[in-house]
């Protein structure tokens, strides 16, 4: 049985000089990946991790639940965000709906509360 336990997307604020005000849009667990909106070096952003590492879902001390899984991207073993450029923002609302209809996933928030946000972004 697996019991992976990863970095709540919440909790993913490094580099710490360039991220704050993290708010989630969507964690589809452990065998998946994050999407959130934060600000980044002073802009507003949203954010991309996977999860759990390929390598992680093959670790017996992770896989038991342990150890903590850091996911991707990571630098030097703390967790960071794949900053997502702005004209893929688009296709951003289309994806997460794919995946909480077809995987079941809940995240807190309505499609329409996400597509709100993400409208809401500045997209150049």
């Amino acid at each position: 049985m697996c019991n992976f336990k990863y970095k709540n997307p919440l909790d993913v604020i490094s580099p710490k000089e360039f991220v704050e005000n993290v708010e989630l849009l969507f964690d589809g667990g452990p065998f998946s990946y994050s999407i959130v909106k934060l600000i980044y070096d002073d802009s507003p952003v949203i954010g991309l991790r996977w999860n759990v590492s390929d390598h992680e879902q093959m670790d017996d001390e992770k896989i038991n639940g342990s150890k903590e899984c850091v996911g991707i991207p990571q630098s030097h073993g703390v967790p960071i965000w794949f900053i997502i450029p702005k004209s893929f923002y688009r296709y951003l609302r289309l994806i997460i709906e794919d995946e909480m209809k077809s995987n079941d996933i809940h995240t807190g928030l309505s499609i329409q509360q996400i597509s709100e946000k993400i409208d809401n972004m500045e997209i150049v």
